[in-house]
C-alpha cells in the first residue's frame, strides 16, 4: 500500500492534481487539516499574501502526519511531494531542510529515498538543476517526466554525468 503527502504549498494547483492521480490510482492522500489548511494556504500563494514561513509549517505538517500515518496504519512506502524549482528561492531550500527535519522526528532512518523530479523537455537545463539540488541534499535519483519528448536525451545523459541516476521515467 502506498500513501501520498501533498506537501507543495506554494504551486495552487499542486494538491488538486495530486488529489486527482491518488483517486485513479486508488491511493491514500494526506493534505493539510482545517487548523493549517493548504487550500488557505494556496489561496494566500495564489494572491501573493503567502509568508514562507507560514507554507513551510504547512509542509511540514503535512510530512509528519504522513509518516505518522504510514507507520501507524502499516503502509509499505509513503511519498511526499513537496515543492520544486529550488533555483535561487533560498526559502523552498529551507522548507525543504524543514520538512526533513519533521520526517526524521517521526522516524529516524527517514526518509529513505530522495528524488527529484524533473521535466526532460528541458533537456540538459534539467540535468543542471539536478546538479543544484544535489549540492545542497543527499538525492539518490531523479525521475524524469515528459520523456516522450524529442529532447528527453540530454536530460538524461546529463543527469548521468552530474552522478544522479535516472530511477524513473514518465511520459506526458
Amino acid at each position: 500500500r502506498v500513501l501520498v503527502g501533498a506537501a507543495d504549498v506554494y504551486r495552487a494547483a499542486a494538491v488538486d492534481q495530486l488529489r486527482v492521480w491518488c483517486e485513479r490510482a486508488r491511493i491514500d492522500l494526506v493534505e493539510g487539516d482545517s487548523d493549517s489548511s493548504l487550500a488557505d494556504h494556496r489561496k494566500s500563494a495564489k494572491s501573493g499574501r503567502l509568508k514562507a514561513s507560514e507554507a513551510a509549517r504547512g509542509a511540514q505538517n503535512v510530512a509528519r502526519k504522513t509518516v505518522e500515518r504510514a507507520i501507524a496504519e502499516g503502509y509499505d512506502v509513503a511519498i511526499i511531494d513537496t515543492a520544486g524549482r529550488l533555483g535561487n528561492r533560498s526559502h523552498l531550500t529551507r522548507e525543504l531542510k524543514d520538512v526533513r527535519r519533521a520526517i526524521r522526528s517521526v522516524s529516524k532512518s527517514a526518509p529513505h529515498f530522495t528524488w527529484i523530479v524533473l521535466d526532460a523537455t528541458l533537456g540538459r537545463t534539467a540535468a543542471e538543476q539536478g546538479a543544484l539540488f544535489r549540492q545542497i541534499f543527499h538525492v539518490d535519483g531523479a525521475i524524469l517526466a515528459k520523456m516522450d519528448s524529442s529532447a528527453r536525451g540530454g536530460a538524461a545523459l546529463g543527469l548521468a554525468d552530474a552522478g544522479v541516476p535516472v530511477w524513473l521515467v514518465g511520459s506526458g
